[in-house]
């Protein structure tokens, strides 16, 4: 069953009768946001329950590309105070897509919005990404940016051996 218990259908948000598939409203306070764009991931876990997003078979995927319908969906729901960019994995993704997306958020008026987490296995499967690689300061940049707006940026870094963690690049992008 590659959604149990009706985990899509169930927090399946709508905008003005047009259901969102990018995005899963669990929480009261807290959306998770698929972009497209990040649907693949560094690793494939033998627990992870994302799998769907990965088979190839798109009517299983949760993913958007549509940073409108986000913003919209936030402005029509002022008790969501965290975003959460999933997937997938949203660090695939080259720094201009991440800051499209990102930069939506902090432009649009969403004085209720206050937390902005990225889930990823980058630190320990691409550290480089945040040190040394052509993209590396586009990425710090587009984190800068939420700060200065206001907004608190939480790294949500998805380990699955304290061993990831040895490298000196792990430490050093950390």
């Amino acid at each position: 069953n590659p959604h149990p218990a009706g985990q899509v259908e169930h927090n399946l948000p709508e905008l003005n009768g047009q259901k969102l598939r990018g995005i899963q409203h669990k929480y009261r306070e807290t959306i998770l946001f698929f972009p497209q764009q990040g649907q693949t991931c560094h690793a494939y876990c033998s627990f992870c329950f994302r799998w769907p997003q990965f088979v190839g078979i798109n009517e299983w995927k949760i993913a958007m590309k549509e940073k409108e319908l986000l913003v919209a969906y936030l402005e029509q729901h002022p008790e969501v105070t965290d975003v959460i960019f999933t997937g997938g994995d949203p660090m695939i993704m080259k720094s201009r897509i991440l800051g499209d997306y990102i930069d939506a958020l902090l432009e649009a008026d969403l004085p209720h919005l206050r937390n902005i987490r990225i889930g990823s296995k980058s630190l320990s499967y691409w550290p480089y990404k945040f040190i040394d690689e052509p993209d590396s300061d586009g990425v710090l940049a587009v984190f800068e940016r939420a700060v200065k707006a206001g907004k608190h940026i939480a790294f949500m870094g998805h380990f699955s051996h304290p061993r990831e963690m040895d490298t000196p690049a792990v430490a050093q992008a950390i």
